[in-house]
């Protein structure tokens, strides 16, 4: 074989780069994705809720909406009932008493008709129409839902509304236009830089936000509220003003002021700069797109309730194979994983594990009692060292299990009243889910024969976290079968071999 160097210089190179632009219409795209965007959230947001027992459409809510929340500018959805007065639905959630005249006459008191169903579903048009169709076999009409989608979302939403699948929320047609999008965007790429071995959507990620936050913490103490570095960010990245990031920043930082100042004001603002090239079979957790990093599955930093939280790292795992490369190190015995939940609310989106440990040093425990925790976003992040054993279970679990906790509980925004009463697997996100199966994967994928429980099968006490059946989770989902009852005990590593 014969290998030939070319130099293309450094101009041409520009030149062609600057044709891309050009000839692959990225602005009609953009319009594109923006407006699919539009449509994806018309179905997503609602406006009701903005007090307790508010209805709407025959839609009574039963959470008050919290404008908005730490984890961006989307609304997270509340929670609503189904009344007979719904539009379209009163037949059919009603029961008309035949012997009404006769029934007052003998009880002496007022009878009415009565509702057939109680029905509880999230306040977003696409759970509406979902959840209604599922219960009561019927779709309700876009009428209905119209008025509780904000104005800003309205232009968008008929259409939007009438994608979403009857059995499932899945809006396909929206997800096939931004398949044929980037396939468009690729044939004119070639167009004008030639023809390459790999797609080039999928050998870059553009990570602007991400990197800026990462600077913004490097400079600063571990005690910098959520809202700060959110709004620090989005002054560097969005407003373009560095001047404006460092004065919000400047009370917490743990440089020196000319430090602070040349770290943030360094920071290249475009996204082009910091394209990077990564494994897209990577790229499941969270918003990074890192290398697999070195894994430390028991730094020395960890203390329990002593730990420093200005050197440990509750650090999100960014890939499976990451994750899969943390199981293979880990030095104690594992048999089995036990699911569990936080007890935490659906406005809670920033809380993780650092906030977990934090909770259970106030409690007097010995830091964060799991290993890992699932954000409501999906990000899965690390808590108490994996080779360290956890402090989540009963009848000797701790031993030989590792501990994964979904943050969630309460299917209801903190400070409803009565918050026991909306303990539902419901408030387990689908960003959550697909990050536990994720999970799994990766567990089976090192111990084949691992066993996997909830904390209420490990609990005697029957605890109801996580909310659902983990052992017929895995079950259907994986078709993994455990071979012992948690109540009997774990299985030690040579016992789970014997059967």
């Amino acid at each position: 074989m014969i290998k030939v160097s070319i130099n293309i210089p450094t101009l041409q190179v520009n030149d062609i780069l600057s044709n891309i632009p050009i000839v692959s219409d990225i602005v009609t795209l953009q319009s594109q994705i923006d407006g699919i965007a539009g449509e994806i959230n018309s179905v997503k947001q609602a406006i009701l809720g903005n007090s307790l027992g508010e209805v709407i459409s025959g839609l009574e809510s039963l959470t008050q909406n919290i404008d908005q929340f730490t984890t961006g500018l989307e609304r997270i959805p509340g929670m609503a009932t189904v009344t007979p007065s719904v539009p379209g639905f009163e037949n059919i959630l009603t029961k008309t008493v035949s012997s009404q005249t006769d029934l007052n006459k003998i009880t002496g008191n007022g009878v009415q008709n009565g509702s057939l169903f109680e029905i509880v579903i999230s306040t977003a048009p696409r759970s509406v129409k979902s959840g209604m169709y599922q219960k009561l076999g019927k779709t309700p009409d876009y009428s209905v839902v119209d008025p509780i989608i904000p104005s800003e979302f309205k232009s968008n939403s008929s259409k939007a509304f009438d994608a979403v699948e009857q059995a499932n929320a899945a809006i396909t047609n929206i997800v096939n236009e931004v398949n044929s999008a980037v396939s468009n965007l690729q044939i004119n790429v070639n167009t004008a830089v030639g023809s390459v071995s790999v797609n080039p959507l999928d050998s870059v990620s553009l990570k602007v936000d991400n990197y800026i936050e990462r600077q913004i913490r490097e400079v600063t103490n571990n005690d910098i509220p959520e809202d700060i570095v959110y709004s620090a960010t989005r002054s560097i990245s969005i407003d373009k003003d560095p001047t404006s990031a460092i004065n919000k920043i400047e009370p917490y930082k743990k440089v020196t002021s000319p430090e602070l100042e040349e770290a943030i004001s360094s920071l290249p603002i475009s996204p082009s700069s910091q394209i990077e090239s990564y494994s897209p079979a990577t790229k499941d957790f969270g918003q990074s797109s890192e290398k697999i990093k070195t894994v430390r599955s028991a730094p020395s930093s960890w203390k329990g309730a002593s730990t420093d939280l200005r050197t440990y790292k509750f650090e999100a795992v960014s890939s499976v194979e990451e994750l899969i490369s943390e199981f293979r190190t880990i030095t104690r015995p594992i048999t089995e994983f036990v699911a569990h939940w936080t007890a935490n609310y659906n406005d809670q989106g920033h809380v993780g594990a650092k906030q977990m440990h934090e909770v259970a040093v106030a409690r007097g425990f010995s830091g964060c009692s799991y290993h890992y925790v699932v954000k409501k976003d999906g990000t899965i992040e690390r808590g108490r060292p994996v080779n360290i054993e956890g402090a989540h279970s009963l009848n000797g679990h701790n031993k030989y299990s590792i501990a994964i906790s979904f943050v969630a509980g309460y299917n209801c925004n903190a400070g409803t009243p009565h918050p026991e009463r909306y303990v539902s697997a419901q408030s387990i996100t689908p960003a959550q889910m697909a990050a536990f199966d994720k999970f799994c994967g990766a567990f089976y994928s090192v111990w084949p024969g691992g066993q996997a429980y909830g904390h209420n099968d490990t609990d005697p006490r029957r605890k109801v976290d996580p909310g659902f059946d983990v052992p017929e989770y895995v079950k259907t989902k994986f078709g993994k079968f455990n071979v012992l009852a948690a109540a009997q005990g774990p299985l030690t590593p040579g016992q789970l071999a014997l059967v």
